[in-house]
Parts: structure tokens; sequence; C-alpha cells
């Protein structure tokens, strides 16, 4: 049973009255993080140690979601049978690997008081008895618990509260982002240790919790209603060698396993305080949950010199034996050196010495165990196993025999004390160093199942998110050659988004996408229009947008482009001006832009604006026979073009792009129509998703973005695309061979780098790329691209690759398609019984 009387806020109460303060610390995101901020992190975590001259407890523990609590999140998302059918697929991974996520937090003993009828004499024995009662269950003492008369003056009470706030708003916010834990939060907490290696359990104690107010001795006290309290432990525990099983119910138990810390990395150099993160590397580098307890105990520096000049003698003493011993003596032991151990221990001692002098360091005694758990005693040997392998790279650990169940009460601050040869006195920087508070982890709590990190950890996405959560732009980047899972990735993301609800659209420059509109799913709510040379699609020009102003401005775009290849400014001044005629009517076509300017031309006295006239109804002349051309000649029907389809894919193969380096104006003529259409395709598509609600959800996709960026016009719409994402609740999934197609132009001074939330980096075969991809898009400053270069041309392929997430976590993952039927529509190639022609996809 646990010896708790009371749950207020943050402050846990035990049977003698004395208060704990819980405080949440946020997870840090370490991994493949630069140096610098890798440093910073170490500093800032070291300062707030050395700061807290104080016991406390940290408790680094990890929440496991189960199949069941995913399902039912995921079931909240979207009711379409494509989005409970992905959700299935999901809800079978996560059986297999459960995901988890790591919660942090740092419990202070406050100022102790004996307030209820037991003595501070007795308080020891009542909390063992009471602990004890754990292990053999708690059905004989229900009664005797839940008819406790324990009380909690309010003076208490508001002495805790007190206490608690000061160190929340003075020596505790150091730690940055701290902040108080709820009641939901502690009682969670409190729960975690009976469900270690199992789902989490529900939280069922209300807030606030339940107690009566009485009269006690003329003052105002709580009395608690106990019953509440017995959610928390109703468990049987039982101890064995060197693990321990605890029951819940017939069939289901968690088995678990603890380990000591006996040796850490001792000597931390200030400087350069990375490559020692032994607990972020144990924690975080396996795909199941490991749970850390640190007990600290801190002593100043005043009360810690003393202490250490004793060890330095000794230690000075003990060299001196082994320098000054006889030869044969040394040479039978084989010892004719200084044990290793003996100079360490000197060394590590002289770096105390010299903190203390310079920095006036506290000294810290901390006590390390790391918690292993399974819902089987198999599935807990193999994960003692994979533990044992990944930790003795970095500490030395022991599994001791017969203090299980002390080891399991060191998750608690009320626990029966650990033997104290497991203490190991430190300079603050060495706990500091080991990344306590650090993940290493990727992606969104809840959404689709994305893939996982190579380490086995689970990536989620929810597209929405960054906008509705984080306050962000949630656009996509994606970048690899070809063959690298590009396309894939993108068809992937925009199913998934579909079946969330979203109306979507996407470019095809490459006749990719027709087979993954020949998927059931797709093929209700898709429409595949055709903008390439010979096509039947016709369209007005004239009305891309949704209001006369944006209509006149994507109008001009395009025709601008046709029009004025010399980008002569009367010939632009002429375009304006046929257009506003235009926009009087009530056609908004381009026969109605021919009648107009025939008839400014019939009109016009001045020769040079004459025959600019007469060129202009040239051009328009040879458009109508155009294969290219001729599709903006469409009769206007007030309507735009996509309207009433929740998918569009515009199909662009065929059309003749410009070079990379080609400038405007050697562009030839199929090159400007090719060009103003795609510029009319991504106003269309724009003009069109910013028209619906503001809640609905949106994708748009777009393959070599690159070409975008290649004029104006087309910048300013990329530009638009991502910069407006948040307030229109759009994704903008943008894909590119090329990291460095994001690069601003030097024409160009808006970077809009930093609004891409998610960025994959896959296969790059350039160092080039690799060297723009690490250090301007992930931030990877001080990586050395020569380095990377395996890993990005071997290593990653079909998926997998360096990925970024909003929250500007990085971690190496594989995309996963669980859906193996899915799977067959989002490559190019058509799947069994279906035959792609040019036209259609038909089934045989």
């Amino acid at each position: 049973m646990m010896p708790i009387m009371f749950m207020e806020d943050n402050r846990v109460f035990d049977i003698s009255g004395n208060a704990y303060a819980v405080f949440r610390i946020p997870e840090h995101p370490y991994a493949f993080m630069p140096l610098v901020k890798k440093k910073e992190y170490i500093t800032d975590t070291d300062v707030a140690f050395s700061s807290f001259v104080q016991d406390y407890h940290l408790y680094l523990l990890t929440k496991q979601k189960s199949a069941k609590q995913l399902q039912q999140q995921l079931q909240g998302l979207s009711k379409l049978t494509g989005w409970e059918e992905q959700s299935q697929f999901a809800v079978k991974k996560f059986e297999e690997e459960q995901p988890f996520d790591r919660i942090n937090f740092i419990c202070v003993p406050l100022k102790k008081r004996t307030v209820s009828k037991n003595t501070e004499e007795e308080f020891s024995d009542v909390v063992r008895q009471r602990m004890v009662n754990i292990w053999r269950g708690i059905k004989d003492v229900k009664d005797k618990f839940s008819k406790s008369d324990d009380v909690l003056p309010y003076d208490v009470l508001e002495s805790s509260r007190r206490q608690s706030e000061e160190l929340y708003n003075d020596t505790l916010s150091l730690f940055k982002g701290i902040a108080p834990a709820t009641i939901h939060e502690t009682e969670w907490w409190l729960k975690k240790g009976y469900y270690r290696g199992l789902s989490d359990p529900e939280l069922m104690i209300p807030s606030p919790f339940p107690a009566q107010v009485i009269k006690k001795s003329g003052a105002m006290a709580i009395r608690p209603i106990r019953n509440t309290f017995l959610t928390i432990s109703d468990k049987a525990v039982r101890e064995r060698l060197h693990y321990m099983k605890i029951h819940h119910g017939l069939e289901e138990a968690s088995y678990q396993t603890f380990y000591t810390v006996l040796k850490t990395p001792s000597e931390i150099d200030y400087r350069n305080p990375t490559g020692e993160e032994w607990i972020f590397h144990i924690a975080e580098k396996l795909k199941f949950p490991v749970d850390v307890a640190i007990h600290v105990r801190m002593e100043s520096q005043e009360e810690a010199k003393p202490k250490v000049d004793r060890k330095n003698k000794i230690a000075k003493s003990q060299i001196r034996e082994y320098q000054d011993s006889d030869s044969d003596a040394a040479d039978e032991f084989n010892q004719t050196q200084v044990p290793e151990e003996l100079t360490e221990e000197m060394s590590n001692v002289n770096s105390l010495r010299r903190k203390f002098r310079e920095f006036r360091q506290p000294l810290m005694h901390s006590t390390t165990v790391f918690a292993l758990g399974s819902d089987s005693y198999d599935g807990l040997k193999d994960r003692m196993s994979q533990f044992k392998e990944v930790a003795r790279k970095h500490v030395i650990v022991v599994n001791p025999a017969t203090d299980q169940k002390k080891m399991w009460q060191a998750f608690y601050p009320f626990g029966e004390k650990l033997p104290l040869q497991w203490e190991l006195p430190m300079d603050p920087g060495v706990l500091a160093a080991a990344a306590p508070f650090a993940v290493r982890t990727l992606g969104d709590p809840i959404g689709f199942y994305l893939g996982k990190l190579l380490t086995g950890r689970v990536v989620m996405m929810k597209p929405d998110r960054p906008a509705l959560e984080l306050q962000r732009t949630g656009a996509i980047l994606i970048c690899g050659v070809m063959g690298s899972g590009k396309t894939v990735l993108m068809k992937s993301i925009m199913y998934h988004m579909l079946q969330l609800g979203a109306y979507g659209f996407t470019n095809d420059p490459k006749g990719d996408w027709a087979v993954f509109f020949e998927h059931p799913k797709i093929k209700k709510i898709g429409k595949i229009i055709k903008f390439t040379p010979g096509s039947d699609t016709v369209f007005t020009p004239l009305r891309l947008a949704a209001t006369l102003e944006g209509c006149y401005e994507a109008a001009f775009g395009v025709l601008e482009l046709i029009l004025n290849h010399s980008n002569s400014e009367l010939r632009n001044v002429i375009i304006g001006e046929i257009l506003s005629k235009v926009y009087e009517t009530d056609k908004w076509d381009m026969f109605t832009f021919e009648d107009v300017a025939q008839e400014m031309a019939n009109n016009e006295i001045s020769p040079l604006r004459k025959e600019n006239l007469d060129l202009v109804i040239s051009q328009l002349k040879q458009l109508r026979k155009h294969g290219t051309g001729r599709m903006i000649y469409g009769v206007d029907t007030g309507k735009h073009l996509f309207e009433g389809n929740r998918f569009i894919c515009a199909v662009t193969r065929g059309l003749s792009i410009p070079g990379r380096s080609a400038s405007r104006s050697e562009w030839s003529y199929n090159e400007r129509l090719s060009v103003a259409m795609l510029y009319a395709v991504i106003t269309l598509a724009l003009r069109y998703l910013m028209t619906l609600p503001g809640d609905v959800l949106k994708a748009l996709a777009w393959e070599e973005f690159w070409f975008l960026k290649r004029f104006e016009r087309g910048r300013q719409l990329y530009n638009e695309a991502l910069r407006l994402s948040r307030s229109e609740k759009m994704t903008p999934i943008m894909a590119s061979q090329n990291p460095t197609d994001i690069e601003s132009s030097d024409d160009d001074d808006d970077d809009v780098t930093g609004l891409f939330g998610w960025k994959f980096m896959l296969r790059l075969d350039s160092k080039k790329q690799v060297k723009y991809a690490l250090h301007e898009l992930m931030g990877l400053v001080d990586e050395d691209p020569e380095d990377w270069m395996n890993d990005f041309t071997s290593k990653y392929k079909d998926g997998a690759g360096l990925v970024s997430d909003p929250e500007g976590r990085i971690g190496e993952m594989q995309v996963e398609i669980l859906d193996q039927n899915l799977m067959k529509y989002l490559k190019s190639t058509p799947p069994e019984g279906v035959v792609q022609y040019d036209k259609a996809a038909v089934e045989i």
C-alpha cells in the first residue's frame, strides 16, 4: 500500500503529513543537435544542478501507449472508412512495437511536519509496514486503511503550497520549461511502477482529491477520503531473485527488473562536455521503454571540501605505498605500476578540488537505478540482454539479487533506503553531461503511422498539428534523387490526409500519379486533368481566382508570360488595359479578350501602341492552333475549373520546361507557353483550396518545385503557399531532387527555409547537396559532409533518410507502408490486374 494520505495540485502528503512537491521537466530533443546547442544544454543543466543544493529525486519515466488507447484516439480523427482501415494497420503495428513518450519528474521533499496521530519516531515503522503490505497484497489492510482518521491542518497545506511556489519561482526555474505536475500526472507517476512493461494505467482520481473539512482542536483541517486512493496500488507483488512479478488479474502480469550504476564516466571536460551522455545513450537507443530513478544528495562546497581533502590524502598515501613497495612483492602480485583505479581516483579528486577552488562547486552524491519491464518473463529476459549490451558501453551496472524490492521503491521518495555503497560522489557536471532529460524521438503524439526511427521507435504524423497546436507552419519538404522513395512518400502523406477528410491537389510532371488514382478510395473522390499538349482540357485564365482582384492578377501573370517575352513595359501596360476592359463585361475569357484587343487596335492613334496591339492580336491567333496554347480558350461559365472535386491531379508531363540555368530571355515560345500553363495550374490549385472554409484540412503537393522559383510570379505563389499554410490549414508538400533548390536566388531575398515543419532528406549522391542538407536545412553545422556520404548514398534508400519534425527534433528514420495493398498504388508500376495506357488506366 502506498503510504500516502492526500494529494493537492502538485503536492503529495505521506501518512505522516510530510509533503513532496512534484514538477515536470520538459524533454529535450538532443539527438543530432549541433554541438554548440548540446554544450549549451549540458551547461544549463549543470548550472541548475549546482544551484539546487538540496536532496531531491529525479524520475525519468516512459509513458507507454496501448494499442487500445491509440485506436480510440485515432478513431476520433476521422470517420471515413479509408482512415479506419489504415488505423487498423497502425493498431496492429502498435501491438508489436508499442510507442512510448518520456516524462521527466523532479520530486522535492518539503519541510517535514508530524501532523497525524503517529509520532515522528513511529513514522519509519509505519511506512515500512505499509510498504511490506504491498508484497503481501492489500486485501487484508483495505478496511483499516480506508478508515484512517489521519488529518491535515490547513496551515500545513498552506505551508506546503508556499514552499512549492517558492521552489518553482526561484531555484527550480533554472530547469528550463519546468512546471508543476498536475494531479493526474502525479497519479500516473504513482501508478506507473505497477504497470511497467504494460499499457498505461487508467487515471481515476478526481481533481481535486476528495476530502472532508473538519474542525480539530479548534483549527480547520481536512480528512482525506481514503477509499479513492486504493485504486493506485490494488495489486499483488511478488519478489524473485533477480526480478519482480506484479499481478494484474488472473492472466496479465508485469515482469520487472532493475539495475544500479556502480561506475559512471568520472571526469567531464567542462569546456567540451559532450560525448559521455550515458543516461541518454542507454535509455534512448533502445526501442523499448527504460525508466530511470536518480536519488540526489547535495553537499555544499563548505561541507564537501574537507571530505574530498581527506580522500585526497588517502589516495596519495595509497600511491606512495605502491611506489615505495618492495619490488619482489610487486612482481609477485604483478603490480609493478600504480593501479589504474588509484591514479584515476586521484585525478577525480584533483578535479573536484580545482572546481571547489575555482567555481565553488558543490558535491553531488547520486544513486541511479534503471528499470525494465515486460508482459512476460521471456520478454523481460530478452530486454535484459539488449539493455546490458548497450549499457556496458557507457557505465558499469549490476542487477543485484534480493534487492529488487528496494530498487522498485527507488521510484518513489518514501521507499526503503538504497545501500550506501551504490551512492556515487560526483561533480554535478557528470550528471548534467549524462543528458538525463534528453530524448531521441520524432513526430507527433498521434496521427497516421509514418514509419520508425532506425533505433526502432515509432514515428507518427498529424499534418495539421503544427498550425493547430504548435503555432507554426506545417509545410513538408522532401528531397531525394530518383529511386529514393520521394514520390511514394508524397503519395502516402496525401492518401492519409485525404482519409482525414482533406481536400487535395497534386501536379504530376512525370506521369507517376495515374496508378494512384486507380485506388478504389481515390477513384471515388479524385479527378485527373491533363494540362499537356493535345489534351481536351480547356479553361479560361481570366477566372483563376475567387475575387476580381485575384482574377486580374492571375490573368496578367499568365498573359504577360505568353504575350511579352521581351518584358516590355509598354506591352505590359497594354495587356493590363485590355484586362481591365474585359472585367467590365460579363464574359471573362480569351474570346472577350481578343474582341477587346481588336477594338482597341481599331481605335488606336498612336503608331507604337497600335503596333503592340497588332502583335498581341497576332500572337493570340497563333495560340488557338497551338497544342498547349489552345487550352486557355475555354468558354467562361462562371465556375472554377476544380469546383466540386475533393482531389485534383494536374498532369503536366510533356510541357517544355526550360533548363535550370536558362534565363527568361532565352526561353523558346513553347517554353514560355509551358511556364504560363504551370503558373495557371498552381494558381488554380491555390485559389481553389483557399476558397474552402478555414476549418477544412487542405493538402497541396508539388513535385519539382524548383521550377516555380525560376520566374518571379512563380516565386510569389511558392512563397504564398508556404506563408499562408498555417492560416489556411493547408499543408504544402514540396519535393525536389536537390536540397539546394530551396535556396534563395540572387533576386529573391525572401528566405522561406524556416517555414518547413517536416524535412525529409532521403538518398542524395552529391557532396554539395549533402552539405546543404546538413548545414542549412538540418542546422548540423558541425557535421563534415564527407562523413555522411556513405549514409546518404548507401544507407539511405527506399524511404530511409535524415528527418526533422516541426519541433526541430532530428532523427534517422525509415518510412513504412503498413498496407501492402495501398503500397501497390503508391508505386509508378501498375498493380496486377491494371494496365496503364497513355490516357487512362482500365481494369482487365
